[in-house]
């Protein structure tokens, strides 16, 4: 047998089909598998000193060079041991017809599987979310903060007073009959006294000029201990010292709960039960014979209003009570119940909402819409003016009387009419939805707190609050990708495994056989034959393996075919 020219892989390829055994029997396949991964020969590639172009007897049946055969037999071998499912079909045994069926199919998997992936990635990119509401149960409730407002911004006997009739001409207050401007200002010192003012009706206006506003509002205004009647929490009577002062657009505001009751403990009031009787309850003097009628001040409808402007909000938020809470009437007892409700949302590109927006605002604690308003107004107000209202966060200077009607209020107006602030909304909220009942108070329990008033001044000036927990629990609203990245990794997974039977190592296999296939044209595109010296780059990549299956091997399927079976062109 050391006479006979070792055949070529091609030539044993060709005659497999003349073996006594059909195409699906097991020693078919074997010997098939075993001529493929096989060690080339110098028959394969002849190479000669004379240059790289191929001789006579290099070429082909089809008058190609042998150089360009082997670039079938690595598909081939791809195509056979690839995890692809299908792939095997077009490279094994079988009629053309059968081959093209399975090409067919392969074809429209593989536009099912891109057109799949399409509709995955683009479904991605629009950041859908989905919302999840939980009910969470609690023993303790901390209790919210609760601002009250008296609507009359200005009490009518201060402002009555001789020295002060010029400045409620200023501030556009009707309704004030007074005229004498020969008293001094005992009750309101000047921020600036620079000299002596005469006792001259001229000499106010420069007096005017250096008023300091703010103690004036807090002095003008209806303070706490002229509002508040009756004060009870949780059935256990509480004072004006449970009340912190807070300006607003109604001067002075009290606000409920905004600190510790025990500063040296710390933490704000909480509640263990539901119900009326385990909230706070407040019995409130309106003052409504203090009203004055502001014709430019305020600027608002409000002005028609007689009784309180309350909102229930989270410690941290300042109260935006122009706009939001809920008012209540003297003669009424109104019952408020209220439910937490936490909003967690998630920044961009899912909302636009703003998640750690705390560097945005400079004097409150934390990002909330009031509270970027409240500093954006601010900023437009000092900017136009050159300083701010009184219920504005920040150190500069408030305006005096003249600038604060002339300049500020109107630069207000202006801001709210407009667009001039926009805030984005924070992902994290708390807020406190509510529910008001009425009722019609009892003038005979009343007067055990007020004796001296008739039951007209308990109708016209008297209102009792009840503000207390619907339940103690609260929802928690959380909003969720609708698809995350690893969600779409499992999509997209799921839609390859259906159609192609591949996996993520299918693809590493894949690139591994591309990254071949560029290594032997980048050699031949700089003129080498592929195998001169360097060995098959499958033989190197599969000699790890256990196939190592040699002509000189005795066993092998191959040597069966060659020993036991003629073979035609050898």
């Amino acid at each position: 047998m050391d006479h006979l020219q070792q055949p070529t892989k091609e030539v044993l390829l060709n005659n497999l089909p003349r073996l006594e055994h059909t195409e699906a029997s097991p020693r078919f396949q074997q010997a098939r598998l075993a001529i493929i991964e096989m060690p080339l020969n110098n028959n394969d590639f002849e190479t000669e000193d004379r240059g790289n172009k191929p001789t006579s007897h290099d070429t082909g049946d089809n008058g190609g060079p042998v150089g360009n055969r082997p670039k079938i037999e690595y598909l081939e071998y791809f195509a056979t041991n690839t995890d692809f499912h299908g792939w095997k079909h077009l490279a094994g045994p079988g009629s053309f017809y059968r081959k093209l069926f399975w090409f067919a199919v392969l074809i429209c998997c593989v536009c099912m599987v891109v057109f799949l992936c399409t509709e995955t990635f683009i479904h991605y990119a629009e950041y859908n979310t989905i919302t999840k509401v939980d009910i969470q149960y609690n023993r303790t409730l901390e209790f919210p903060a609760v601002t009250i407002c008296n609507f009359n911004k200005f009490r009518k006997s201060y402002l009555s007073r001789g020295s002060l009739s010029r400045l409620a001409e200023l501030l556009d207050i009707e309704g004030l009959t007074s005229r004498n401007y020969s008293t001094n200002f005992s009750t309101v010192a000047p921020s600036n006294p620079a000299k002596p003012v005469k006792d001259d009706p001229d000499d106010y206006d420069i007096l005017l000029s250096r008023l300091n506003f703010t103690q004036f509002t807090y002095a003008a205004g209806h303070n706490i201990t002229g509002m508040l009647v009756k004060c009870f929490w949780k059935g256990l009577e509480c004072n004006v010292h449970n009340f912190s002062h807070v300006f607003t657009h109604y001067g002075n505001c009290y606000t409920f709960n905004l600190h510790p009751a025990d500063r040296e403990k710390g933490g704000l009031l909480t509640t263990r039960r539901s119900g009326e009787g385990h909230g706070l309850r407040i019995v409130l003097n309106c003052e409504s014979y203090e009203y004055t009628s502001p014709r430019a001040l305020a600027g608002t409808l409000h002005d028609l209003d007689i009784g309180f402007k309350v909102m229930v909000h989270a410690q941290n938020e300042p109260p935006s009570i122009k706009d939001l809470g809920f008012a209540i009437a003297p003669g009424m007892h109104s019952l408020v119940s209220i439910q937490r409700e936490e909003i967690h949302g998630l920044p961009k590109p899912y909302d636009k909402c703003l998640k750690d927006g705390h560097s945005r605002v400079q004097y409150f604690d934390r990002y909330s819409m009031s509270a970027c308003r409240e500093e954006c107004m601010m900023r437009l107000v000092v900017g136009e003016c050159g300083c701010k209202l009184v219920e504005m966060p920040g150190d500069t200077v408030v305006c005096p009387p003249y600038d604060y009607i002339r300049c500020a209020e109107r630069k207000l107006d202006e801001i709210l009419e407009g667009d001039w602030c926009r805030c984005r909304q924070p992902c994290d909220i708390v807020q406190y939805p509510y529910q008001i009942s009425t009722s019609k108070l009892n003038y005979a329990a009343i007067k055990k707190f007020l004796p001296w008033l008739e039951d007209e001044e308990i109708l016209d000036n008297v209102a009792v609050l009840n503000i207390f927990y619907k339940a103690l629990n609260f929802e928690m609203v959380t909003q969720l990708p609708e698809m995350g990245l690893f969600e779409l990794f499992g999509v997209i997974g799921g839609q390859m495994g259906l159609f192609l039977g591949a996996s993520l190592l299918s693809f590493v296999e894949l690139s591994e056989f591309i990254v071949d296939q560029l290594r032997l044209l980048i050699l031949f595109v700089r003129g080498r034959r592929p195998y001169r010296g360097q060995g098959n780059v499958l033989k190197s990549r599969n000699n790890r393996r256990s196939h190592r299956c040699t002509m000189q091997s005795p066993a092998s399927p191959v040597n069966d075919i060659l020993y036991t079976t003629p073979v035609s062109n050898v």
